[in-house]
């Protein structure tokens, strides 16, 4: 994972191997790819919890490791 731009507000923005996106897909998540080849914004909303973001990131660390 390569965090493309700094941090603003509610979002980031970084590249992902394109087999985690595709399994973050399948995983109901969704965010934009939008930034050139791998590259993702995710957004928080005023409702996102910590929760949220520890799953996200344990969700991409399985993916990364190789989990479906």
């Amino acid at each position: 994972v390569k965090i493309l731009f700094p941090r603003q507000a509610n979002s980031v923005f970084a590249e992902l191997p394109e087999a985690v996106i595709r399994g973050m897909w399948d995983r109901g998540w969704m965010f934009y790819t939008f930034i050139g080849q791998g590259g993702c914004r995710f957004m928080c909303s005023w409702d996102t919890t910590e929760q949220d973001v520890r799953d996200f990131v344990n969700d991409v660390k399985s993916l990364l490791a190789g989990g479906k």
